[in-house]
């Protein structure tokens, strides 16, 4: 649920519920950062419902909720595919070969082939990778021609040495 207001902007998802003294006490999930209590009385329900239910807006939306629901959840489920999607690695070789996955390309072709593959656009982030013995400054080479081609979120990955 997204509370918006002048003072915040707050996307409020549901915690425990309790009832105390004639109030329903809605707590906001343990995982939310700001922990949030929201009081309800028996009024507030009456009042909420009263002007819900005057307003021909909330009867369409109750009447198409079916609808609404279902369109909602394919848009969320493909939403979560895309961003599923297997990651952009670029290596960086002893040799100085650059390999997009395990497709060999020049260094001049970087920007143009990522262009063609990243599905989100300019959105995905790419991984650059460079083997132990390349070269730094042709990894750094590596790296400018994917920035100059547009995209903004490059990180560099890095393996742990085993046993060091």
């Amino acid at each position: 649920m997204k509370v918006k207001s002048k003072l915040a902007d707050i996307d409020f998802q549901f915690g425990a519920f309790e009832y105390k003294k004639d109030h329903l006490i809605i707590h906001s999930a343990p995982e939310q950062r700001m922990q949030t209590k929201v009081y309800v009385s028996p009024d507030d329900v009456v009042s909420a419902a009263g002007k819900a239910l005057s307003n021909p807006r909330v009867w369409l939306y109750l009447i198409g909720f079916p609808f609404f629901l279902i369109r909602y959840r394919k848009r969320k489920k493909a939403k979560l595919a895309a961003k599923k999607q297997d990651p952009v690695v670029i290596t960086v070789q002893t040799n100085g070969d650059i390999f997009i996955g395990e497709t060999k390309v020049a260094l001049d072709e970087v920007a143009a082939k990522l262009k063609g593959i990243a599905k989100n656009g300019y959105d995905d982030t790419i991984f650059v990778k460079g083997d132990r013995g390349a070269n730094y400054g042709a990894v750094l080479k590596v790296m400018g021609r994917i920035v100059e081609g547009g995209f903004t979120k490059v990180s560099f990955v890095s393996e742990l040495e085993q046993g060091g």
